[in-house]
């Protein structure tokens, strides 16, 4: 009975944890920072199911087809928080530089989630540096960040490049 206890327990956290599997393409329209993109130009299917799962619809643009999305997993220091206190220079540079490398660069994304602010929690990938979040760990722009779980399809990458 214990068991079964346990299984159900898990079996229902791991739901609640990942609410969907969604994956799309696009195209990096704006960094807004070094851990969110928009992507425009998104399936409309795809577009459609991010929508209906928002909870904040500020995030998204239908003439467009465009989504504020958020990598998940990693957390790169702020720079265009709306209290400026919160602001580093470090975080204007992760910005600039992801801001550089990913504007116009053709996105694979795979979403699990809506976060707090509304927006899809997603795995992004570019052509021209692969997997976003993997990316930023291994420049040592962002940490591997487990609070709200383990990557759910990139955990061992993530914590390999964490080391």
């Amino acid at each position: 009975m214990k068991k079964l206890i346990s299984f159900a327990f898990l079996a229902i956290f791991s739901l609640q944890a990942y609410a969907f599997d969604i994956s799309g393409t696009g195209t990096v329209y704006k960094a807004v920072d070094g851990d969110t993109f928009w992507i425009s130009g998104i399936e409309d299917d795809v577009y459609e199911q991010l929508w209906a799962y928002s909870r904040d619809r500020d995030n998204f643009r239908h003439e467009y087809r465009s989504a504020k999305i958020r990598i998940g997993n990693v957390d790169t220091p702020e720079s265009v928080h709306k209290n400026s206190a919160l602001n580093t220079e470090r975080g204007m540079s992760i910005s600039e530089h992801m801001k550089d490398i990913a504007k116009g660069q053709r996105a694979s994304f795979r979403c699990w989630t809506i976060g707090n602010h509304g927006r899809p929690i997603c795995a992004v990938s570019l052509d021209n540096i692969g997997d976003v979040g993997l990316y930023l760990i291994r420049n040592k722009f962002s940490p591997y960040v487990t609070r709200f779980g383990r990557h759910p399809y990139m955990h061992n990458a993530y914590a390999g490049a964490a080391q």
